[in-house]
């Protein structure tokens, strides 16, 4: 009787679990089934909608929403438009530039008349306009052979090539060294020629274009870009050389491009920066080292050196030239091969050592942008580019242009919104040319701290070359 009891209380006990865990009705199953469709649908809906937003092209339209309301640009159209609609009214100048219309002519025909002027009036001593080049600069780094296709690229007088040699290895200097001495035609007896003779005649230089080669040297150090630009600056004030176009070794002028680029020098003796191919090929006048300085060697040993130096230009209201991108008239061929369009040769000629350290500058708190950010503001997001947190002065400098042009920068010139500060690290007892070149060379929050183990100790610019400038 008790084994009776206990199995119908054990049986019970079952049927009120079966009860409890029993499936629910079969219409509230499907009403839960329904809700949980809808909230997935509503989910998807949402992610995707971002996800479109997030990767579909701005229309022009909706980026020209944002002129007149002082909001900084958050997409690289929005930038142009900004700076489209600042050349339409005035706040940048503009003018483009046809090599075939003569009025760079004018303008030199003009500058001669105002020099005549000047003699006649006893304010300056006046020369006839030479149509040779000035100088030439290319910074040798680990390439002789691209060193020679640059050279032999020159297809226009020159007065003097200038070679920055930083030092890759000791055969590699060896060579370029050996190599140079072929393209020195300072020993020929009878000037330019323009045909190459062997060595027993009268002229046996590579290029009789290039009257002379002067090797600047870099101590047996690796200078940088910053350091290169600056031994070469040093040259230009020391000697009183109106200009000079600064090259890399992968690099090679289009033929016939340098007697346009003679010509712009000449029409625009007052304009500060040239830029052939961006920073890897660009002119520089003594009149730009006097107002915006020398290059910033915290940036070491490459890369975001030209923007800083751009930013200076734009803040001192310089006026700039910009070679058009337009593959039929391109002014320079970029690259390890001169009729394909290829990024530097430079990074992948420099070893994996080369690469270890331009992968240091990206750095987030030490980096080029992170030094960027602190010299010149501009509201950089944690972990932005200094270029992408602006994308106006982006456009500026970097927009793809259909036609050379000038752009000058006017007093009303503004920063869309970008908070861009108007003096070194927003000090505004510093002067735009300005960097701390006072301490030891490492010792600054930059590229060339997360750098220390590969830079050189000393700058190049050093503290007593601020007279050159002053």
């Amino acid at each position: 009787m008790g084994q009776y009891l206990s199995n119908m209380r054990e049986l019970a006990s079952n049927n009120r679990d079966s009860e409890v865990h029993q499936k629910p009705p079969l219409s509230l199953q499907l009403n839960m089934r329904k809700k949980k469709r809808i909230v997935l649908s509503l989910f998807s809906i949402v992610f995707f909608s971002a996800l479109y937003q997030f990767f579909r092209k701005q229309t022009i339209e909706e980026a020209m929403q944002i002129i007149g309301t002082g909001r900084k640009a958050k997409t690289d159209l929005e930038g142009q438009v900004l700076v489209e609609s600042a050349i339409r009214n005035g706040i940048i100048g503009r003018e483009v530039v046809n090599f075939d219309d003569r009025s760079l002519d004018k303008m030199i025909e003009e500058n001669s008349r105002m020099k005549k002027t000047e003699k006649e009036e006893g304010k300056t001593v006046f020369h006839e306009r030479s149509s040779i080049l000035e100088s030439i600069t290319v910074f040798a780094f680990a390439r002789p052979d691209l060193i020679r296709y640059h050279l032999e690229s020159v297809d226009s007088d020159v007065k003097q090539v200038f070679v920055v040699l930083n030092t890759f290895s000791t055969s590699t200097t060896l060579e370029i060294r050996r190599l140079l001495k072929l393209f020195d035609c300072s020993h020929s007896r009878s000037g330019l020629q323009r045909k190459y003779q062997s060595s027993r005649g009268e002229f046996d230089c590579i290029n009789p274009f290039i009257r002379k080669v002067t090797v600047l040297e870099s101590g047996n150090r690796n200078v940088g870009f910053a350091g290169s630009f600056n031994i070469a600056a040093k040259k230009m004030l020391e000697n009183n050389i109106p200009y000079t176009i600064i090259s890399n070794d992968d690099t090679r002028f289009r033929p016939g491009s340098l007697k346009n680029i003679e010509k712009l020098f000449a029409a625009k003796p007052n304009s500060c920066l040239f830029l052939f191919s961006h920073f890897s090929s660009f002119g520089v006048t003594l009149s730009a080292l006097r107002r915006i300085g020398v290059m910033d060697e915290h940036f070491w040993p490459a890369y975001s050196e030209d923007t800083d130096y751009y930013l200076r230009s734009v803040l001192e209201n310089c006026e700039n030239f910009h070679a058009s991108d337009r593959h039929d008239r391109l002014l320079v061929s970029h690259g390890e091969y001169p009729n394909v369009l290829e990024k530097s040769a430079t990074l992948k000629s420099g070893g994996e050592r080369y690469k270890r350290m331009i992968k240091n500058t990206k750095n987030k708190r030490y980096g080029r942008d992170a030094y960027l950010c602190r010299k010149w503001g501009g509201e950089c997001p944690e972990g932005w580019s200094f270029m992408n947190s602006n994308k106006a002065f982006k456009a500026v400098l970097s927009r793809y242009r259909k036609e050379h042009e000038f752009i000058s920068f006017h007093e009303r010139f503004v920063s869309f919104g970008e908070n861009l500060f108007r003096f070194p690290f927003n000090k505004s007892n510093l002067r735009i040319s300005w960097w701390n070149n006072g301490n030891h060379a490492g010792s600054v929050a930059s590229p060339r701290l997360v750098n220390k183990e590969y830079a050189p100790s000393k700058f190049v610019w050093m503290e007593s070359d601020w007279s050159l400038i002053s």
